[in-house]
């Protein structure tokens, strides 16, 4: 056997070993990460906005508080 035809059995042996990739795979493929991305996105968005509203509340207590003060020493 000669060289290339070593060379040329060993690539068409490797062709059959490799899967083969279809437009469903890549299709789901696609759908898994974007599914992923939209986790991600929905996490890091819900804990922004916790953490926004907890920074309100907080705010809001303490105008809340000193208006009260305030209000005490006018009396």
């Amino acid at each position: 056997m000669s060289a290339s035809a070593a060379n040329d059995a060993a690539q068409s042996s490797a062709r059959v070993l490799e899967p083969r990739v279809s437009v469903d795979d890549l299709k789901r493929k696609a759908e898994q990460v974007r599914d992923i991305a939209q986790a991600q996105v929905k996490r890091v968005t819900s804990d922004e906005l916790s953490r926004t509203l907890v920074i309100a509340a907080v705010g809001v207590a303490v105008v809340v508080s000193f208006a009260y003060y305030l209000g005490t020493r006018r009396r």
